[in-house]
């Protein structure tokens, strides 16, 4: 019986770090492209637009599942 649980505990871990992973590298690569997108124009109030879609997507990727 201990052995079963602590096969239960390892799978699950194993599943949230890969949803934590997964949400993280999501995260970062539409940091990056929303940066790459505002900085080819380079305006000072599209930097407000840049905060605002990466609080976003902050808010959609780890509000629902904090």
């Amino acid at each position: 019986m201990p052995k079963k649980a602590f096969a239960i505990f390892i799978i699950s871990a194993a599943i949230l770090l890969q949803r934590w992973v997964w949400l993280s590298i999501k995260l970062i690569v539409s940091i990056l492209v929303t940066v790459q997108v505002f900085t080819k124009v380079q305006r000072i109030e599209n930097w407000r637009l840049v905060l605002t879609s990466i609080s976003l997507t902050i808010f959609r990727e780890y509000g629902g599942s904090a």
